[in-house]
């Protein structure tokens, strides 16, 4: 059997990252969560995901902020940004700054198998 691939999912809404965990199960990718941008960083570090989901506004800061970071220490890292605020800037800003996709809250199922299959897991 295939090891499951790592996710990280730093969102301070508790459903989202629930709802996100459970599509990336049935996909063998075994999701963990953070609540903020602190306690986000310190699972990266040690988990080294595959996967990043990041949102932009968190309790203690932007996922924006931290993006050219996360992107210089985990380059290998397929990151989706995620916003419930779907601006052409954000979008922009989330790019320029390294993610490899941008995630409009709310998102559908179909989206998640969407991006996992013609991202990161496409071989």
């Amino acid at each position: 059997m295939e090891e499951p691939r790592r996710a990280l999912i730093i969102d301070d809404e508790q459903d989202i990252c629930y709802l996100l965990g459970k599509m990336l199960s049935t996909r063998n990718i075994l999701a963990e969560s953070a609540f903020s941008l602190e306690e986000g960083t310190t699972k990266l570090h040690s988990i080294l995901p595959a996967l990043l989901f990041l949102d932009i506004h968190l309790p203690d800061g932007s996922g924006l902020d931290h993006l050219q970071s996360f992107r210089a220490a985990f380059p290998k890292t397929f990151i989706v940004v995620m916003s419930a605020y779907d601006s052409f800037a954000e979008r922009n800003a989330a790019i320029d700054k390294g993610a490899d996709f941008f995630l409009p809250k709310p998102f559908q199922r179909e989206m998640i198998d969407e991006l996992i299959n013609t991202s990161f897991l496409k071989t």
